[in-house]
């Protein structure tokens, strides 16, 4: 088992340092330490301790250590799943973990984004707590156009009851069908767009619990013997399957928010599309219907064309969101069944082989010699 010694903020120690650890060391007496071991079910866990001092190391592993306080404990990456918790001792002076991952799946229920941003995956968190704005934005948008729809309809059928003439109350009759034939549309729209919401935060509520999962460990003594899950493939694709981007957040890797992202964007812009291409078709029907009772002009041929050329917008724009939502759905699928996690560690700090001065956490100075790994 490899044996790694305190270290001061994982700083490489230079020539100066080392002469004054050598100095000091005559009128100082070593810190005092204890031995502490970690371990897993399989060999090459990354692990990363941080507290007094910053410590990153593969298992096994054993470090020479003073009390040191509760201490985070960032365990993960490598081909394994991530997991935080808090290292501690117990009355005996043995190595305890204290999870808090019950914490952070609640923090990510209550306001989606943030129990993932618990987890460690910052960015995927930042980009879950965007889309739920952006959603929030689409929710009361769709709310102030069904209201508008609403007042429009109301106006109008208040004028159709009071107007006398033939002729003119057959103009607004068929303004009147129209009016309310765009109520019930943005009425429907309303409903999928809540319906909507509530699928994805619903996914994002159910990735920060799966995301925030507790640390298994026992001891045995002074030693620690972690039990992380190796990450699964099979996991990965079920989970983008459901939300883009969530089996790549899985891994750790950063273009999970792309994913997510380019995803919320695209399904809002492909409901709007399709509200639109309902309303211009809807709006179509209805006159073409009314004028060709009494015949065709010239001047209401072009206004059918101006309505028939907004319909073949709308669903030309429709088709082409939709296009590339499924197309960026099936790219994340791709991506997360053909890829595979890279070989990064938690942390940056990396000790460096070499003499320094070491401050335990109480401040008692001492020597300690750092390993390379």
């Amino acid at each position: 088992m490899k044996r790694i010694e305190k270290v001061a903020s994982g700083a490489r120690p230079s020539r100066l340092g080392t002469l004054i650890g050598l100095i000091l060391a005559l009128a100082f007496s070593p810190a005092q330490a204890q031995e502490i071991g970690f371990a897993s079910m399989d060999a090459g866990l990354p692990v990363v301790l941080e507290g007094g001092q910053r410590l990153s190391a593969l298992t096994p592993f054993s470090m020479s250590t003073q009390e040191l306080p509760f201490s985070r404990i960032n365990v993960g990456g490598n081909g394994f799943e991530f997991r935080r918790a808090i290292l501690g001792w117990d009355s005996q002076g043995r190595p305890r973990i204290f999870n808090q991952s019950r914490r952070g799946a609640l923090l990510g229920t209550f306001v989606p984004g943030l129990g993932t941003m618990h987890s460690g995956r910052r960015l995927h968190g930042l980009t879950e707590l965007c889309a739920v704005g952006y959603l929030v934005v689409g929710n009361i948008r769709s709310i102030t156009t069904t209201d508008d729809a609403a007042e429009e309809y109301n106006s109008l059928k208040s004028v159709y009851n009071s107007e006398q003439e033939l002729e003119t109350l057959l103009q607004l009759r068929t303004e009147l069908n129209m009016a309310y034939q765009r109520w019930q549309k943005r009425y429907d729209h309303h409903r999928i767009q809540l319906g909507l919401s509530a699928a994805i935060v619903g996914m994002m509520v159910a990735e920060s619990w799966w995301f925030n999962r507790p640390l298994l460990a026992r001891g045995q003594g002074t030693k620690l013997v972690l039990d992380v899950p190796r990450l699964s493939r099979s996991k990965a694709v079920l989970a983008s399957f459901f939300l883009p981007g969530m089996g790549q957040a899985y891994r750790g890797q950063k273009r999970s928010a792309l994913y997510l992202a380019l995803e919320t964007v695209l399904i809002q812009e492909t409901l709007d599309n399709y509200t639109r291409s309902e309303m211009r078709q809807s709006d179509y029907l209805l006159m073409k219907a009314h004028l060709i009772q009494d015949g065709l002009d010239a001047a209401e041929e072009r206004e059918l064309d101006r309505l028939w050329e907004k319909y073949n917008q709308a669903t030309k724009d429709l088709h082409i969101m939709a296009g590339l939502a499924g197309g960026v759905w099936l790219v994340n699928l791709v991506d997360v069944l053909v890829s595979r996690p890279g070989p990064t560690r938690i942390g940056s700090a990396r000790p460096a082989g070499g003499l320094s001065l070491a401050a335990s956490p109480t401040g008692r100075l001492g020597l300690a010699w750092t390993l390379k790994y």
